[in-house]
């Protein structure tokens, strides 16, 4: 389904668990694997407050997004993203670093993916003046890279929805953030096993991309403690089957 920007940076908590699926990074500011994708930031330092400009090129564009994600030096999503590429294969992004999730100094890790090719780098962001160019080796060394985890591979897992998630899905169900935001981050967070729902039902090929009143409901009712995280995971499933929510 076409997944819209997220706009409410509540829903950027969705990242505390993604670090656990991302490879060690270095500082060098074009990373690529393979040549099917590249992207680096304008620069490797930014000030608070300064915007961050982003370029790359696919080498084969085709009709599918490139997702963009940043995540801060405490492993929360500053920014996530989905655009288009040109018809030349090259594109350009730029992100205003200011907000609480910002704030945070340190080394920020870029991930860009595109048909299953994956690209990773980094950047620092300070809020205090400097010009001192050891600045991002700094923050580099106090920071500990991400460690890659591999996914469950058992076919009979059993139910797993951290229990984070419980914070994102109140805000969903009282309107602090819109379905496309909740909804792209319960999509990622399946597609790369961090929640892991046993029998889960085959995405139709067309979304009717209408979130029942009841599923908004049961999210509700989960965070409150009234249902099951299984009764929880059952809307979970029925936004799957309507294609509500696309798992590839």
């Amino acid at each position: 389904m076409t997944i819209s920007v997220l706009r409410n940076e509540k829903s950027f908590l969705f990242a505390l668990s993604l670090i656990t699926v991302m490879a060690c990074l270095t500082l060098s500011l074009s990373t690529a694997f393979g040549d099917q994708i590249s992207a680096s930031p304008d620069k490797s330092l930014y000030q608070f407050g300064e915007t961050i400009k982003i370029s790359g090129n696919v080498n084969a564009a085709e009709n599918e997004f490139i997702t963009l994600l940043i995540v801060n030096p405490g492993g929360f999503l500053a920014k996530v993203d989905q655009f288009l590429p040109s018809s030349s294969g090259d594109f350009f992004r730029s992100y205003l670093a200011t907000g609480p999730l910002w704030e945070i100094e340190g080394t920020y890790t870029l991930t860009l993916a595109y048909q299953g090719i994956k690209t990773e780098t980094s950047f620092v962001v300070v809020k205090s003046q400097t010009t001192s160019s050891d600045s991002s080796k700094q923050y580099s060394s106090q920071t500990e890279p991400p460690k890659t985890v591999e996914p469950p591979k058992t076919a009979d897992a059993t139910l797993k929805v951290p229990s984070w998630i419980k914070n994102n899905a109140a805000w969903w169900a009282s309107g602090q953030i819109n379905d496309s935001e909740f909804l792209i981050g319960i999509e990622y967070m399946i597609n790369e096993n961090i929640i892991v729902i046993p029998n889960l039902p085959q995405s139709t090929t067309s979304t009717e991309g209408i979130v029942p009143d009841w599923v908004r409901n049961n999210a509700k009712w989960w965070t409150d403690g009234i249902i099951s995280e299984g009764e929880f995971a059952n809307g979970i499933k029925y936004l799957v089957e309507h294609g509500i929510i696309q798992i590839r």
